[in-house]
């Protein structure tokens, strides 16, 4: 159950966008305490990035919470179970724009709506987002497995079509 807590960092992965510029995708990196760290990766992204009036909006982001993956099959059950909650099957970005490589938007993981800011890079067909989350604003505390832990910031990196 501790790594479903690494799982949450995923959530910040709602937008992470580590894998190839080619894809979407979302890559959650989540650092253990005392030593190490994982990602949760997933290329199953929905909606798109336009530019309206000079500036950059998303619309309908979202990534299924069983899309992320972490290379380990028992630690994405437990990321699974840290992050589905009931009806929220999904990471999503409810509302985000950007303009000169900045941006802030409201992120909602397990029900629950956060504000968050992000920088971001234009490659053409694609926008890579970077951005930081907190777990705890997400109600995901004391993940640990062993006296191994999940440190409470997780940092997500999401690339997007650009439409």
């Amino acid at each position: 159950m501790r790594y479903a807590l690494n799982a949450l960092i995923v959530i910040a992965m709602t937008m992470s966008m580590a894998f190839a510029k080619s894809k979407k995708s979302v890559t959650v990196d989540i650092q253990l305490s005392p030593a190490g760290s994982f990602q949760a990766k997933s290329t199953k992204v929905k909606g798109k990035v336009v530019k309206k009036s000079g500036k950059l909006v998303a619309i309908k982001l979202k990534v299924s919470v069983k899309s992320l993956k972490t290379g380990i099959d028992m630690r994405d059950e437990h990321l699974h179970k840290r992050l589905l909650d009931g009806k929220n099957k999904k990471i999503e970005i409810v509302s985000a724009t950007g303009s000169g490589g900045k941006g802030s938007g409201i992120i909602k993981v397990k029900g629950i709506e956060k504000p968050f800011k992000f920088t971001y890079t234009e490659d053409g067909k694609y926008i890579t987002a970077k951005f930081n989350l907190k777990l705890k604003d997400f109600s995901i505390t004391d993940v640990s497995y062993m006296s191994v832990g999940v440190e409470d910031e997780v940092k997500i990196v999401a690339t997007v079509p650009l439409k």
